[in-house]
């Protein structure tokens, strides 16, 4: 194959390493938004909690709070238990 054409293999391993950047850069801005705000520390104390509770317990905004639990849970930082 000419050096000039694009192996369809090696475009797909890049596009995969590329998501994995930004999927990490994500992570890394939402830890660094619990750091300064936090949620890191309340979660260390209580049982598992709700994002309703972790909320009152930080004093922060409910729905935020869901949306970082969510990026936390999806970046396996934490685990989520539907039953606990």
């Amino acid at each position: 194959m000419p050096k000039n054409e694009l192996d369809q293999d090696d475009t797909e391993r890049f596009a995969e390493r590329m998501l994995s950047v930004v999927y990490d850069g994500a992570l890394v801005l939402m830890i660094s938004i619990a750091q300064r705000t936090v949620p890191f520390d309340a979660m260390a104390e209580p049982p598992p909690s709700t994002s309703e509770q972790l909320a009152w317990i930080t004093s922060l905004n409910e729905c935020y709070v869901r949306e970082w639990l969510a990026a936390m849970e999806v970046g396996r930082i934490i685990e989520h238990d539907p039953n606990d």
